[in-house]
């Protein structure tokens, strides 16, 4: 495998945009979508799975899978050793999200744990068994928000966004309630 890319050029990181948007689009619909030729699409984004830039994940979200424990994690490194960990669990299967914060020796993560078996596992065994981790700090998140899986960076127009998922075009409304009206005898 190669190296991942740091940085994208403008079709590439909108093509990737478009497939977090719409996982499930055509190379044709995305073309069509970016005004681009399905074959520009397939051309450039296999590349891109190609060097583990990106990746195809299912992500289960904790709203309907209430065995999931989703903690976020800030991990406190040796500065020579956040790369390789970041990477690690960057690896992982069960994470969400990894960065690794401006000061250079800490990261902060976010996965959906399969249980309290795997939170000991890693909070107990996996993290105090890594010589270059000096010290993390866990919290449960309380409510994970779809937003968190609605992400498209700015890179694309609304326009765009409603093409690739033309069912989602209308923004959900919440019923309005009305009083019932009362009843005395």
């Amino acid at each position: 495998m190669e190296k991942v890319r740091q940085q994208l050029s403008e079709t590439d990181s909108r093509i990737a945009a478009a497939m977090l948007a719409a996982p499930r689009a055509s190379w044709r619909t995305v073309g069509r979508v970016l005004d681009i030729s399905e074959r520009t699409v397939v051309r450039r984004a296999a590349p891109l799975f190609g060097d583990g830039t990106l990746r195809a994940t299912a992500v289960r979200n904790p709203v309907h899978f209430p065995e999931l424990i989703p903690p976020a994690l800030r991990i406190r490194c040796k500065p020579n050793r956040i790369s390789a960990i970041a990477a690690t669990l960057a690896r992982r299967p069960d994470t969400m999200w990894v960065d690794v914060l401006g000061g250079g020796d800490e990261i902060c993560t976010i996965l959906f744990l399969d249980g309290p078996d795997a939170r000991n596992n890693l909070l107990l065994r996996d993290l105090p068994a890594t010589p270059a981790v000096q010290s993390w700090t866990s919290h449960i998140l309380l409510r994970v928000f779809p937003a968190a899986f609605d992400w498209s960076g700015g890179l694309l127009t609304q326009t765009e966004l409603a093409s690739l998922r033309p069912d989602m075009a209308a923004a959900p409304t919440r019923p309005v309630l009305q009083p019932r009206p009362s009843t005395t005898s």
